[in-house]
């Protein structure tokens, strides 16, 4: 199953609801030399609903920088994608024993 979350995009006068993959965000993140591991949530946002987060582990002396993923995505996705709630860089992403990402996990790690 598709994990995705909810964004509100202001359009005019009215507010849309949109949905964001994950795994579209993740394919972009990927392309980036010196990435090792990711996953993107989306976490509670008061203006938004929610809003894409990356969590990011690094290659063994990578110097990749939060600006540099932001930059990269940027172009890339429709502006409700961008990742509006930054990169957070992990020593691991948590998953459970079958390899699927804990993205709850992810999630308490912003509250």
């Amino acid at each position: 199953m598709l994990t995705t979350f909810h964004t509100n995009t202001e359009c005019d006068t009215s507010t849309h609801t949109a949905a964001v993959s994950p795994t579209e965000l993740e394919s972009v993140i990927r392309q980036i030399p010196g990435i090792a591991d990711l996953a993107v949530v989306g976490i509670p946002n008061e203006r938004y609903g929610e809003v894409p987060v990356a969590f990011v582990v690094l290659q063994p002396g990578s110097k990749v920088q939060e600006n540099d993923i932001i930059s990269f995505v940027e172009p890339k996705v429709a502006p409700y994608k961008r990742l509006t709630g930054g990169v957070k860089f992990i020593e691991a992403i948590p998953r459970n024993a079958g390899g699927k990402v804990l993205r709850n996990e992810l999630k308490k790690m912003m509250a």
